[in-house]
């Protein structure tokens, strides 16, 4: 099975104030870094920059006592394409560090990621920035919809970060992408008008305008209630059985049952890496579910 993701001792340290070292590791490079051919795999991504010293600097060691958090304890990841998996852990797991670097949003301090087969260590920042909107969709619990933004401009929004040209009707587009997740006749409609499940619905649509090799959704069903939750995991569950790779992260016990797989996390470490024996269906699900009736005033 082809890998879509695949890390190898991955670890994440944290220094307390370091905010140097936080810019270097997120690719904010010094202008005068050389440039140097991209790690092997890297291909169309080009050139990476070396991070090096300026003539007559010197390696400054961490000053002793500086607090560190460990955020990432030698994680070994493979997700293989067409999984869907959900990441399970208490707060300070290490389930949103781990988000970030398959997202291409951090940086690992020790390690590596390979995304669809391309080494990410060394890419510059502009590099990683095409990677993302290559080849990652993402979906927060916080829908991030502009306030007075219709859903369809919502949707076409990252087209316009897009240098490759592969989309010339951006509108088309995003309306073929609002249709995909049951949204078409919602195109002009601005977030004050949509229900929370259709906001994060046009959020889906977004994440899929740009044809994505993996989906990342952090906790997308934390703000919407419980039958409207089953219908967010049903579009995913059919987006993954078209074959899209997605890796989600949840608290929630019942929706992790809806994922292939479910990797739980602690202290920066996966405790256990296992199949779900007894899938659900949301589809399955959402049948079962009783509707309530909507209630309509009698006129006096």
């Amino acid at each position: 099975m082809t890998s879509v993701i695949r890390t190898h001792g991955l670890t994440k340290v944290y220094h307390t104030g370091a905010a140097r070292s936080r810019r270097a590791a997120s690719g904010q490079l010094r202008p005068d870094a050389e440039a140097q051919p991209g790690p092997p795999g890297a291909g169309k991504w080009g050139r990476a920059a070396s991070r090096r010293l300026r003539p007559g600097a010197e390696a400054q060691p961490r000053r002793a006592g500086t607090p560190q958090v460990r955020a990432q304890r030698g994680v070994d990841l493979v997700v293989g394409a067409g999984e869907m998996i959900a990441v399970m852990g208490a707060s300070g797991s290490g389930k949103s560090t781990l988000m970030n670097i398959l997202g291409c949003l951090d940086a690992p301090t020790a390690g590596s990621y390979e995304l669809d087969g391309i080494p990410t260590g060394g890419l510059t920042r502009d590099q990683l920035a095409d990677l993302r909107n290559h080849k990652i969709g993402f979906v927060f619990q916080g829908f991030n919809l502009l306030a007075r933004t219709t859903a369809l401009d919502s949707v076409a929004l990252p087209l316009l970060y897009d240098r490759s040209g592969r989309v010339r009707d951006a509108r088309a587009a995003a309306a073929a992408a609002l249709a995909r997740v049951g949204l078409a006749d919602r195109a002009h409609h601005q977030p004050s008008e949509l229900s929370g499940g259709q906001q994060q619905r046009v959020a889906i649509a977004r994440a899929l305008i740009t044809q994505p090799t993996l989906l990342l959704a952090d906790a997308p069903t934390g703000n919407l209630d419980s039958r409207t939750s089953i219908e967010i995991m049903a579009l995913f569950q059919e987006l993954n059985q078209q074959g899209l790779t997605i890796l989600l992260v949840t608290h929630e016990p019942d929706i992790a049952r809806y994922a292939k797989r479910i990797v739980d996390m602690r202290d920066g470490r996966i405790i256990r890496d296992q199949p779900v024996t007894d899938r659900r269906s949301a589809a399955a699900d959402l049948a079962a579910e009783p509707v309530e009736p909507v209630a309509v005033e009698e006129a006096a």
